[in-house]
């Protein structure tokens, strides 16, 4: 849906319109872009200096050191025990990381909690990400030029139903090292480099299994472990 702004006289989406529960469709009538503006326009009126980014932003960040710098110096703390709000126990202070930003002078999460959080982060961020870290990778180790990008990744995963190119098991994406079903760039000829018809999605564990193999012997390899785990 789209809302004309009564200030500008564009029409824009309503995410564009900040809420207001005194009008009838419960937006504002002035786009946010136009409040901006004329935010800005009033403190130039009263002699105050825009917020800029680039160079002034460079200037801030040094206040801002110093201005947490000297409240260091000059803060008295004075609680022993506070209470995690992540994992709502009651904890020595010892136990909170110094944060002069903060009210009291400590985070307001413990040690172990803020760790526990960081690694779950980490683990989400590399698990959808893990397209664009199998390209990082391949630009590390590999002395060709890497013809393939990360939504060829992706596209060769659809392609391969999401199963290894090898075993035809599940491709399962993990922060986990060497997570035997971890999804991982295989060339089918180990002489060519990373281009889109030499490579294809296998596990870590038959990727390493096959090692410099060529890809008919490692084949042949995989019909004999087949046959082998029928019988």
């Amino acid at each position: 849906m789209e809302k004309i702004c009564s200030h500008c006289k564009n029409s824009f989406d309503i995410s564009l319109f900040q809420k207001h529960v005194n009008t009838k469709d419960g937006l504002g009538s002035w786009c946010k872009n136009c409040i901006r503006d004329k935010s800005a326009e009033k403190r130039r009126e009263k002699g105050i200096e825009p917020r800029r980014i680039g160079i002034d932003s460079e200037k801030q960040k040094i206040r801002l050191k110093n201005y947490k710098k000297n409240k260091a110096s000059t803060f008295i703390y004075t609680i022993t025990e506070k209470v995690c709000s992540h994992c709502q126990i009651s904890k020595s202070a010892k136990e909170f990381r110094k944060r002069i930003v903060c009210k009291d002078g400590y985070s307001n999460k413990c040690k172990k909690c803020e760790r526990i959080i960081s690694k779950e982060s980490y683990q989400n961020y590399r698990n959808k990400n893990w397209a664009k870290a199998l390209i990082y990778h391949a630009k590390h180790h590999s002395k060709t030029e890497i013809l393939i990008d990360e939504n060829f990744v992706l596209e060769l995963f659809e392609k391969q139903n999401g199963l290894c190119y090898w075993f035809k098991v599940k491709l399962q994406p993990s922060s986990e090292p060497k997570y035997p079903w971890q999804p991982s760039l295989d060339r089918l000829d180990r002489n060519k480099g990373y281009e889109p018809e030499n490579v294809v999605l296998a596990c870590y564990s038959a990727n390493i299994g096959r090692n410099t193999a060529s890809a008919e012997i490692f084949n042949m390899f995989v019909i004999d472990l087949k046959m082998a785990l029928k019988d």
